[in-house]
This record gives C-alpha cells, structure tokens and sequence, in this order.
C-alpha cells in the first residue's frame, strides 16, 4: 500500500535522482530503518535544491558573476555540494539565493542537525514521526525554495517553455505558476504580467486571445487564475482591467467565477454596460456571463437604461439568441426587434418582398422563439397576398407543414378576421 508520501512523489515534477533517493528512503521507512530513511530523503531534497541554483537561467539579484561562479563550482564538487547547499539556504538579504522566510530557514537548519544526528550515529532515537515531519516540511515548502531571480528569471523559464527546441510539448507548466507564486514580489508583479502579456501578443495568431481554449498560451494563464493563490489572481484581474480590459469577454468566458470580482468595482462595472461590453462579440459566453449579471442586479440606473438597451440592440440585432431569451426579456430587446421585422409597413408591395427575402431567417427564428401573433400573421398575410415564389414565401410554407405553427395561425385569422392563406401553405 502507497504511503501519502509517495503519491505526492507522483503527482509532483521531482528530478530522476531524487526520485530514486526518496523510493530507497521509503523502503527504509517500511522496515523501519528510520536513520536511513531520514538521510536518504534529506539528501533527496538537497539534490532538488542543487539542480535548482544550477538550472537558474539568471543570476540571484545582488550576487556578484565571480560570487556566483564560485558557489555553482562548489555545488559541482561531490564533496562540497552538500555544504555549500546549506550555506545557499542560509544566505539572508539582500544576498539571499532562495526567497524564503526565516522561519522556513530554522527549519531547514533544524533538520539538517537531525540528519547529523543520523549520520554520526549520535545519541537519541530516530522514529517514524522524525522522518514524517520531515516529508511535512518538504511537501510544504518544495515550491517555496525559488531562486531569487525575479521577473527576469521567471520571463526566461516563460521563454524557454514556449521554444519547443528546449521544453518539449505537454511539459507541466505548474512549477513555472509555482515560482511566480513565491518568487516574484508584489513591486514586480504587475510588471511581470505586461511582459507575460507582450510575449503571449507576439508569439500568438492575431485572431485568438490569449485567454481562449485553443491559445498555447491558456494554459499559463490557466495556472494563474486557478492554480495560485489570491494575490495572484487579484494581480491578474486587475492587469485585465486597466490594461486588457478588451479581453474581459475572452477571459471572462474562460474563467466565469471571476464575474463577481469585476463587478464589484463599481467604477470598473460601469466601464462595462456604457462600453467596454459592448466591444465583445454577443456569441462570447463571457459577454452573457457578464450581461446577465449586470442586469439581474439591476446595475444600471434607470435614466440610463435606453441607452444601455440601445447599445444592446446594436449589438446583437436581429440575431436572436435563442438560448438567451430569458435574460434578454428583461430587456426591450424583443421589442425592439419586433419594431424592425413585424412592421408591416416593411412587407407592402412591391419592395416588401426585397425586405422579407432578406429578413426571412430572422422573422422565422423569431416565430419559432416567441410564437406566432397577431402582427407576424400581418406580415405573412402581406406578402402572401402578392408573392408566389421567393425565399420569405418557401420558409413560410416549410414552417407552416409544422401542425402546431398551422393550427396558430388559423386561430389567430379566425380571431381577428384576417385572410387565411392556409391553401397557400399546404400547396405543393
């Protein structure tokens, strides 16, 4: 049976030689060799450590090249590595290797006294909780010890991910989430962002948003919204408003759970029904995440909603989105569509048919959506009256093979004593 510890081992990207390290580290732990299991995975993690000041792609901040040198040529000896690792850790600010806390250093220094312990075959027992605390701590911190390389350091892991000359396809992209996470501070964040941003813009196809599924570039921002902590995504959200905000359909629609946080800014969700809304495509499931809300709480003042309804007229026409029709009937967007395609003025002879040739999809999806009355029937009678043939006048005949669409219609002839055309209809 699998021991917590080991599945962590499976579910996380640790190097072939660790790996090995920590399965002869549970093997000892399952006899209860527990001295060896201890040093067997505290060696483990130094070795992650080491690969991890080796494989920086920059330079710690405030380390001098001869400095670093002399610390990367240490860890390269097979009887200073070790040492030096400690020494790395220990490292405070500004000349500090990893950004980590103090806490997390007397930690390190605490377990490293106790592999000594285990080492030297000095006094005092070893148990099963010795080496489970120990695994604690490296479950706990193992993406915490980042290599103090800042926004460079991260924009060239960024890079090199995206080069398929170095990083191979499908490579996870979490331990790079992982060192934005605790290796860049709050002052280099926003920044960071821009450039992530700027990379994704230049290496991207022009028609496709960063934020959409198909984007090689979601799944970074993937790990950053869902995969981090909250500084993260507060970061990232606030990026998209002051400087994506044309984005916010694509990134909405990606991330749906995000709506609540944009709306929230009152100044910001204001931006939105006066414009920046209005800028997506209505077929976005972002644009509809946002629209119902803003329109379920009821955002906009009253003085203001003709606009708002005009401008959602604009743009969604007469395209009719019928799977929205709920939130849209606590608009006048039926009504005003009404006003375009059921005037009959629109159907008179002999332009009319012109008008309805062209509107004949829409008309017929508006039936099939809110039904057949009394002013559709004008219409239909209008052109039935004069046309025998045309694109409005076979859509007609189709529809009205349908026994439900004839049945309405012939109520609604007999009830307001109109033409029936029905004849017309059933004709081949």
């Amino acid at each position: 049976m699998k021991i917590p510890f080991e599945k962590w081992i499976e579910d996380n990207s640790i190097p072939e030689e660790a790996k090995e390290l920590f399965a002869e580290s549970i093997i000892c732990y399952k006899i209860s060799a527990y001295r060896s299991a201890f040093i067997m995975s505290y060696i483990a993690f130094q070795n992650i450590l080491k690969q991890r000041i080796l494989d920086t792609p920059n330079i710690p901040e405030e380390i001098n090249p001869n400095c670093w040198e002399k610390i990367c040529s240490a860890l390269g000896d097979e009887d200073e590595w070790d040492k030096e690792v400690a020494k790395c850790v220990k490292r405070t600010k500004p000349n500090n290797i990893f950004l980590i806390s103090l806490s997390i250093v007397r930690e390190y220094e605490a377990y490293r006294v106790i592999r000594n312990k285990c080492a030297h075959g000095k006094s005092g027992k070893i148990k099963y909780y010795h080496i489970e605390s120990l695994w604690n701590f490296i479950q706990e911190n193992f993406y915490k010890f980042v290599v103090n390389g800042g926004k460079t350091g991260v924009m060239q892991q960024i890079e090199d991910y995206y080069d398929r000359t170095i990083t191979p396809l499908g490579t996870d992209i979490q331990p790079i989430v992982n060192n934005i996470k605790f290796g860049v501070q709050d002052a280099e964040l926003d920044d960071l962002l821009k450039d992530i941003y700027s990379f994704g813009t230049e290496n991207s196809s022009f028609y496709v948003s960063q934020f959409e599924g198909n984007s090689k570039f979601v799944g970074l921002w993937d790990g950053l919204v869902n995969k981090s902590d909250m500084r993260i995504r507060n970061a990232v959200i606030k990026f998209v408003k002051e400087q994506e905000c044309d984005s916010i359909c694509s990134f909405v629609g990606r991330y749906p759970s995000t709506v609540d946080e944009f709306l929230s800014d009152e100044a910001f969700a204001r931006k939105l029904w006066t414009g920046v809304l209005f800028n997506c495509k209505y077929n976005e499931s972002g644009f509809w995440n946002l629209l119902e809300k803003i329109i379920l709480r009821n955002m906009v003042p009253d003085v203001e909603k003709e606009d708002f309804n005009n401008s959602l007229f604009k743009r969604i026409g007469k395209n009719i989105p019928s799977e929205r029709k709920k939130i849209l009937e606590k608009t006048d967007y039926f009504s005003r569509l009404r006003e375009v395609l059921l005037s009959v003025l629109n159907y008179e002879y002999s332009d009319g048919i012109n008008f309805a040739n062209a509107n004949c999809h829409q008309f017929v999806k508006f039936i099939k959506v809110c039904g057949l009355d009394k002013d559709s029937v004008r219409c239909i009678n209008q052109i039935f009256s004069f046309a025998t043939f045309g694109m409005f006048y076979d859509e007609i005949k189709k529809l009205m093979k349908q026994e439900d669409y004839l049945e309405q219609y012939e109520s609604i002839v007999t009830e307001n004593s109109m033409d029936n055309y029905k004849s017309e209809f059933v004709s081949e």
